[in-house]
């Protein structure tokens, strides 16, 4: 216990009737033990060991499942969607892919769901698009403008093909449309996916040597940066994050490999 003392006077106090005690006598009485009945009670002991005691808990009951109320669009993003449930908790739904685009501006613009399907188009020069993603792109018929895609900013990229004569014919089923026999008898495809466009050079036999494929590439402003990976990155005003991205290629066999990354043998010698 820690007091605090403050100074007093020391005086000599007379004895009165009745009181026989000196000022030893009284110091002495702080610190006797007081075992009058007035006195308190000294706290409960117990030295014995008993079990605590086991209180009955009412039965837990299951929870109905939670199930989604609507859907919080204000929320979205382009990898995201959030879900109010039904139990007050928020639900989000995240995509390593983007599964939502932009569409409109200003106080018009909204959250939609990507569709990769391509559909006809009134574009100029061209026959085909998809326009319901983040990333668009078009699909014309002059070799010098077989595609184009625009990133979510509106920049964009204009791929031809040369030694494929002075224009082609274009088929679009779903998602997918194929130039058939361009270049040394090879077929072109296109495949839309979330946020990109993957292409596809199928030979219709194995060449006897070599193959070589000449593209051109109306970058728009953009600078083509080629990266150690075998990839091409396309910067436009921010010199450290690329506007768009070419991955680097690679080739497959028809010879199936179930160990395979893509169900095929498959070789990155490939350059571009």
């Amino acid at each position: 216990m820690t007091s605090t003392a403050l100074p007093q006077v020391a005086y000599a106090a007379p004895a009165g009737d009745g009181d026989d005690k000196g000022i030893v006598d009284t110091i002495k009485g702080w610190f006797a033990d007081d075992d009058d009945s007035g006195g308190l009670d000294k706290p409960p002991s117990h030295d014995e060991l008993e079990m605590a005691d086991r209180q009955k808990l009412p039965k837990g009951k299951k929870e109905p499942e939670a199930k989604r109320v609507k859907e919080l669009t204000k929320r979205r993003t382009s990898n995201a969607r959030f879900w109010q449930l039904s139990d007050g908790r928020v639900q989000a739904e995240l995509s390593a892919v983007p599964t939502s685009y932009r569409s409109g501006t200003g106080k018009k613009a909204s959250w939609k769901s990507i569709d990769t399907t391509v559909r006809g188009t009134k574009a100029k020069g061209f026959e085909f698009a998809n326009t319901s993603n983040n990333g668009r792109s078009w699909f014309g018929e002059d070799t010098d403008r077989l595609v184009r895609f625009a990133s979510p900013s509106g920049r964009s990229v204009t791929l031809g093909v040369e030694g494929a004569g002075g224009s082609l014919k274009p088929k679009a089923k779903g998602s997918t449309v194929t130039y058939e026999d361009v270049v040394h008898g090879a077929d072109l495809e296109y495949v839309v996916g979330p946020g990109r466009v993957k292409e596809n050079i199928t030979l219709a036999e194995r060449p006897d040597g070599p193959v070589r494929f000449v593209f051109t590439l109306d970058t728009a402003g953009l600078t083509p940066k080629a990266r150690k990976d075998g990839s091409i990155a396309l910067y436009g005003e921010l010199p450290h994050t690329p506007e768009l991205l070419i991955p680097a290629p690679y080739m497959t066999d028809a010879k199936k490999a179930e160990k395979s990354v893509f169900g095929q043998t498959y070789s990155t010698k490939v350059t571009q």
